[in-house]
């Protein structure tokens, strides 16, 4: 299951999504290319650009709408989830993920109606929940677990956005992305692979080789040519 359609969605001008961002690389020299770039660009959900100097810069998430007579813009999320969509499915007691929140949605009655708010937004890839407040936190990334016994959380990564099967490991080089310190015994770029797709939250790996030094990834832009590394993306090709 994906968050990003096929097509993406006619150009808005005056304004831009707020959300993760990187500058595009290539000959992207109008609002039009900027937009295809994105379209062909795996890991780009998002688009923008500086119309006064063809600036374009790929998003890899989707935040609000603000209004600025100096950008272009526009989505390339599916405008909606079809109900026969697998749901989000991790739960965690005592946990949640770090990452950017959007705002807060209250009187939400318990953990999994946070959760089902969460699946049903396109932007979100994961949640919080309060119990004691009835308030739910949709996040647009999770990058790491902190250990709080007031909440409830999940990450729908799994579902949304990452492959059954991780894509055959890269060697030399890595995804840029938020990453976290793995923990186990990942003591190869295999078990870092292995361990990545069996881990909700992760979407990409990266290895330091000569110390085996396992990070997983909640998000990836770029890649980075550095021979102390391999890695590798589960993001649906």
């Amino acid at each position: 299951v994906k968050i990003k359609a096929t097509t993406c969605a006619a150009m808005q001008t005056g304004g831009y999504y707020t959300g993760d961002i990187v500058l595009a690389t290539g000959t992207f020299n109008s609002s039009a290319g900027c937009l295809a770039g994105c379209q062909q660009t795996p890991s780009c959900i998002g688009w923008r650009i500086i119309v006064s100097i063809n600036a374009c810069y790929f998003q890899s998430s989707i935040i609000t709408w603000v209004v600025d007579a100096t950008y272009n813009a526009g989505s390339c999320l599916l405008p909606q989830l079809s109900p026969t969509t697998p749901q989000c499915v991790e739960s965690l007691t005592s946990t949640y993920y770090i990452g950017t929140l959007l705002d807060p949605i209250y009187n939400v009655p318990t953990a999994q109606d946070c959760m089902n708010k969460c699946f049903a937004d396109e932007r979100c890839l994961a949640w919080r929940y309060m119990s004691s407040q009835l308030t739910c936190w949709p996040q647009t990334s999770a990058i790491g677990q902190i250990t709080d016994a007031t909440y409830q959380s999940g990450s729908c990564l799994d579902v949304k956005i990452k492959a059954t099967t991780c894509a055959a490991m890269q060697t030399g080089g890595y995804y840029t992305g938020d990453i976290v310190l793995a923990t186990g015994t990942f003591n190869s770029s295999a078990g870092c692979l292995a361990g990545c797709q069996q881990t909700p939250s992760c979407i990409g790996w990266r290895i330091i080789v000569s110390i085996n030094a396992c990070y997983f990834q909640s998000s990836i832009m770029t890649w980075v040519v550095d021979a102390t590394y391999n890695a590798g993306s589960c993001l649906y090709a």
